[in-house]
């Protein structure tokens, strides 16, 4: 074997018997200041009389590396001495340490290639995983995915030792009041409130979030989950799948990555968030996945099917009547009678004594009549001008193409979108949009 061979040799087994004695023998603190001290490489002088050795360290920073270098400086002769014992060296080399940055550098060029290499779900989950504080949000006006995402959220994330925060700036809907967490809503946050990551569910634009949503000092890393077909990405981390019947389905594969129990809270969550998506599993969108799921639930004995319905469906106000009677007077049909438009003003929830919120699911007794396409109901805008709720039954018009070309979003079977100007105005816009589509002029989202 040749001089050089040799000590490349030698030098070798310096570097794996030094690395095994500072893990293990050498207790000053400061060693260990900067995390686990990985023993890159050894290089030897000619004579082998002294040997300059290049260390790397967890930590990045900068004070915790130079303390560490300072401890193995100390234990120097130590190590020495245990080398020449252990190795059976006369007299081992003289040491000094030096920081290699050629070991951090490799590790962080291999962690973003690997980050590079992940689809956003991975992405998604990898920050969940790490995240300890965690704000849950999702878009103005939270209906039944958004609430039962966050709430399944929420309980998963608790069982995990994790902090959720549910924040919305609107109320939660009162049919869906009865859900776990759900009275522990916030509307507003702590001026020093901060957030390791936020997760916004059931939002595929930035512009349904409101003005209140925090700023980005605030929330930490953004990771969207949404399954619109139209959507404008947003956040770090932006997971869209239109083939997932809700969110909740969404959350359900994150907990089965992550290798998390569902709890019965969290399952109430996932069956609301898919009975409001699917219409009690009578969409287009209610899928093989959306069932499995809904299977696995009820098989737990988790959920309890009539028993949920009845507190969504079976427990309104009278006032809500009295508004669907008063909105089913302003009934118009359009082209032929395959477009239905209903509407609800201000003086009308006042003449019966009704909220907004008894408007919800108005709509749909538009699109039930019988050779209807499309139904439509047009309301006030919150700030001005008209909001439009669409519901088609997916056969010739696709609402969440048509919502998307007047500003909005949605599925194929719901969407939305507001409109400048009085309600007169949003109609003939509407009516024409919906024609088009009727003729082909629109093409489909999906």
């Amino acid at each position: 074997m040749s001089g050089r061979a040799s000590q490349q040799r030698r030098a070798a087994a310096i570097r794996d018997e030094l690395a095994a004695v500072i893990a293990t023998e050498v207790k000053d603190p400061r060693v260990h200041a900067a995390g686990l001290v990985g023993v890159s490489r050894v290089e030897l002088n000619r004579d082998g009389s002294a040997a300059r050795v290049y260390v790397s360290f967890v930590s990045t920073e900068d004070g915790p590396r130079a303390e560490a270098l300072e401890g193995l400086a100390a234990a120097s002769g130590f190590l020495r001495s245990t080398l020449g014992r252990r190795l059976g060296i006369g007299r081992a080399p003289k040491l000094t340490f030096d920081w290699d940055p050629t070991a951090e550098v490799a590790e962080r060029l291999a962690a973003v290639v690997a980050e590079d290499a992940m689809t956003p779900f991975d992405r998604a989950v990898d920050v969940i995983r790490r995240a300890d504080t965690i704000l849950l949000a999702t878009h103005r006006g939270p209906d039944g995915d958004g609430v039962g995402s966050m709430v399944a959220l929420a309980s998963l994330l608790r069982s995990q030792g994790k902090t959720p925060t549910l924040f919305t700036e609107d109320l939660v809907p009162r049919n869906l009041k009865w859900l776990p967490f759900a009275r522990s809503f916030v509307r507003t946050l702590a001026a020093d409130a901060r957030f390791d990551a936020t997760i916004v569910v059931d939002c595929g634009d930035p512009q349904l979030l409101g003005p209140g949503f925090p700023a980005p000092e605030v929330t930490g890393t953004v990771v969207a989950l949404d399954h619109h077909a139209s959507h404008r990405p947003f956040g770090d981390v932006f997971v869209s799948d239109p083939d997932a019947a809700c969110v909740g389905v969404l959350v359900a594969r994150i907990a089965r990555r992550l290798g998390w129990r569902i709890s019965k809270e969290a399952a109430q969550g996932l069956f609301v968030s898919l009975v409001a998506d699917t219409g009690s599993f009578s969409y287009s969108n209610a899928n093989a996945e959306a069932f499995h799921l809904a299977a696995e639930l009820v098989g737990a004995g988790y959920v309890d099917p009539w028993a949920i319905h009845e507190r969504m469906n079976e427990n309104v106000p009278v006032s809500r009547y009295r508004l669907l009677a008063a909105a089913l007077g302003t009934l118009e049909l359009a082209a032929d009678g395959r477009l239905a438009f209903l509407q609800i003003t201000e003086q009308m929830l006042a003449d019966v004594k009704a909220s907004w919120e008894d408007s919800e699911g108005v709509v749909n007794y538009a699109r039930g009549i019988a050779g209807v396409e499309c139904g439509v109901l047009l309301t006030p805008a919150k700030g001005g001008g008209v909001r439009v709720s669409m519901r088609s039954k997916g056969r010739a018009i696709d609402a969440g193409a048509v919502c998307a070309r007047l500003g909005g979003g949605g599925h194929r079977g719901a969407a939305g979108c507001t409109l400048p100007g009085d309600l007169p105005t949003a109609r003939r816009v509407v009516e024409d949009a919906l024609v088009a589509a009727l003729e082909g002029a629109v093409p489909s989202a999906e």
